[in-house]
Protein backbone atom coordinates (compact mmCIF):
# COMPACT_ATOMS: atom_id res chain seq x y z
CA UNK A 1 0.00 0.00 0.00
CA UNK A 2 1.34 3.59 -0.56
CA UNK A 3 1.14 6.32 1.85
CA UNK A 4 0.81 9.58 0.96
CA UNK A 5 3.49 11.63 2.92
CA UNK A 6 1.98 15.29 1.46
CA UNK A 7 -1.20 17.02 0.10
CA UNK A 8 0.78 18.20 -2.74
CA UNK A 9 -1.20 17.57 -6.72
CA UNK A 10 -3.49 15.23 -5.23
CA UNK A 11 -0.18 12.38 -4.47
CA UNK A 12 1.54 13.25 -7.76
CA UNK A 13 4.21 13.86 -5.11
CA UNK A 14 4.71 10.66 -4.09
CA UNK A 15 6.30 7.87 -5.97
CA UNK A 16 6.23 3.70 -5.05
CA UNK A 17 10.19 2.49 -5.30
CA UNK A 18 11.33 0.60 -7.58
CA UNK A 19 12.85 -2.01 -4.86
CA UNK A 20 10.70 -2.05 -2.38
CA UNK A 21 6.78 -1.23 -1.35
CA UNK A 22 7.58 1.96 -0.22
CA UNK A 23 6.54 5.52 -0.34
CA UNK A 24 9.29 7.93 -0.09
CA UNK A 25 8.04 11.97 -0.35
CA UNK A 26 9.92 13.26 -3.44
CA UNK A 27 8.87 17.15 -3.38
CA UNK A 28 12.02 18.37 -2.99
CA UNK A 29 15.56 15.85 -4.51
CA UNK A 30 12.77 13.22 -5.78
CA UNK A 31 14.59 9.88 -6.88
CA UNK A 32 17.89 11.59 -4.91
CA UNK A 33 15.89 11.36 -1.55
CA UNK A 34 14.36 7.81 -2.71
CA UNK A 35 17.91 6.29 -3.48
CA UNK A 36 19.37 7.82 -0.34
CA UNK A 37 16.35 7.12 1.58
CA UNK A 38 16.76 2.84 0.24
CA UNK A 39 20.30 3.09 1.50
CA UNK A 40 19.66 4.74 4.66
CA UNK A 41 16.49 1.85 5.57
CA UNK A 42 17.80 -1.06 3.52
CA UNK A 43 17.91 -3.07 6.73
CA UNK A 44 14.06 -2.04 7.94
CA UNK A 45 10.68 -3.99 7.29
CA UNK A 46 8.77 -0.66 7.90
CA UNK A 47 8.07 2.27 6.03
CA UNK A 48 9.89 5.45 6.96
CA UNK A 49 7.90 7.63 8.83
CA UNK A 50 7.22 11.24 7.31
CA UNK A 51 9.31 13.12 9.58
CA UNK A 52 12.34 10.56 9.06
CA UNK A 53 12.29 10.94 5.16
CA UNK A 54 11.81 14.93 5.34
CA UNK A 55 15.08 14.65 7.35
CA UNK A 56 16.97 12.88 5.15
CA UNK A 57 16.12 15.50 2.57
CA UNK A 58 17.16 18.52 4.71
CA UNK A 59 20.43 16.79 5.66
CA UNK A 60 21.19 16.30 1.36
CA UNK A 61 20.41 20.06 1.52
CA UNK A 62 23.13 20.41 4.06
CA UNK A 63 25.69 18.49 2.75
CA UNK A 64 25.19 19.96 -0.66
CA UNK A 65 25.36 23.71 1.09
CA UNK A 66 28.56 22.65 3.09
CA UNK A 67 30.62 21.39 -0.19
CA UNK A 68 29.22 24.76 -1.75
CA UNK A 69 31.23 26.78 1.17
CA UNK A 70 34.69 24.41 0.48
CA UNK A 71 34.13 24.96 -3.36
CA UNK A 72 33.95 28.93 -2.95
CA UNK A 73 37.20 28.37 -0.99
CA UNK A 74 38.89 26.33 -3.83
CA UNK A 75 37.03 28.99 -5.90
CA UNK A 76 38.77 31.70 -4.42
CA UNK A 77 41.91 29.98 -4.15
CA UNK A 78 42.04 29.12 -7.57
CA UNK A 79 40.82 32.53 -8.50
CA UNK A 80 44.20 33.99 -7.00
CA UNK A 81 42.35 35.05 -3.60
CA UNK A 82 45.03 34.89 -0.74
CA UNK A 83 43.87 32.01 1.90
CA UNK A 84 42.22 34.55 3.69
CA UNK A 85 40.21 36.34 1.19
CA UNK A 86 39.05 32.92 0.29
CA UNK A 87 38.19 31.87 3.89
CA UNK A 88 35.97 35.47 3.70
CA UNK A 89 34.08 34.44 0.75
CA UNK A 90 33.11 31.08 2.61
CA UNK A 91 32.13 32.75 5.56
CA UNK A 92 29.92 34.98 3.70
CA UNK A 93 28.75 32.05 1.52
CA UNK A 94 28.23 29.76 5.28
CA UNK A 95 26.19 33.35 6.46
CA UNK A 96 23.79 33.88 3.41
CA UNK A 97 20.85 32.43 5.01
CA UNK A 98 19.34 30.77 1.42
CA UNK A 99 21.28 27.75 2.47
CA UNK A 100 18.90 27.49 5.13
CA UNK A 101 16.05 28.67 3.98
CA UNK A 102 16.46 25.49 1.18
CA UNK A 103 17.45 22.86 3.78
CA UNK A 104 14.36 23.76 5.47
CA UNK A 105 12.25 23.26 2.76
CA UNK A 106 14.29 20.24 0.83
CA UNK A 107 14.84 22.27 -2.34
CA UNK A 108 16.86 20.66 -4.84
CA UNK A 109 18.55 23.80 -5.79
CA UNK A 110 21.20 23.29 -3.29
CA UNK A 111 22.31 20.56 -5.38
CA UNK A 112 22.39 22.72 -8.55
CA UNK A 113 23.97 25.38 -7.12
CA UNK A 114 26.72 23.36 -5.80
CA UNK A 115 27.55 21.02 -9.12
CA UNK A 116 27.36 24.83 -10.91
CA UNK A 117 30.30 26.13 -8.85
CA UNK A 118 32.24 23.34 -9.15
CA UNK A 119 31.63 23.31 -13.24
CA UNK A 120 32.72 27.04 -12.66
CA UNK A 121 35.61 25.86 -10.82
CA UNK A 122 36.44 23.41 -13.31
CA UNK A 123 36.34 26.23 -16.00
CA UNK A 124 38.28 28.66 -13.75
CA UNK A 125 41.07 25.52 -13.31
CA UNK A 126 40.90 25.00 -17.26
CA UNK A 127 41.86 28.43 -17.99
CA UNK A 128 44.82 28.85 -14.83
CA UNK A 129 46.43 25.38 -16.95
CA UNK A 130 45.25 23.18 -14.64
CA UNK A 131 43.40 20.34 -17.48
CA UNK A 132 42.92 17.26 -15.74
CA UNK A 133 41.95 18.53 -12.57
CA UNK A 134 40.10 21.34 -14.44
CA UNK A 135 38.26 19.11 -16.70
CA UNK A 136 37.50 16.33 -13.69
CA UNK A 137 35.65 19.91 -11.81
CA UNK A 138 33.76 20.39 -15.22
CA UNK A 139 32.49 17.16 -16.09
CA UNK A 140 31.54 16.32 -12.20
CA UNK A 141 29.79 19.69 -11.81
CA UNK A 142 28.34 19.17 -15.41
CA UNK A 143 26.98 16.59 -14.62
CA UNK A 144 25.64 16.70 -11.57
CA UNK A 145 23.70 19.75 -12.57
CA UNK A 146 22.22 18.45 -15.30
CA UNK A 147 21.40 15.18 -13.67
CA UNK A 148 19.50 16.81 -11.06
CA UNK A 149 17.84 19.00 -13.26
CA UNK A 150 16.71 15.87 -16.25
CA UNK A 151 15.36 14.37 -12.94
CA UNK A 152 13.33 16.95 -11.64
CA UNK A 153 11.69 17.85 -15.37
CA UNK A 154 11.50 14.25 -16.14
CA UNK A 155 9.33 13.70 -12.78
CA UNK A 156 7.39 16.77 -13.15
CA UNK A 157 5.91 15.65 -16.44
CA UNK A 158 5.80 12.04 -16.22
CA UNK A 159 8.83 10.19 -18.39
CA UNK A 160 10.37 8.87 -14.46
Amino acid sequence: MTERYNELSSGVDTIEHKFRNLAYNVRGYGYTTAAVARIAYAGRAKTPTFEEVLLLGRRLSTLYALLLIIVVFCLGRVGGLSPPAAGIAALLMAAYDVNATYSHYMLPASGYIMFSYLALLGGVKLIRGLFISGLCFLALGAAGAGALLILLIGWRFGFC
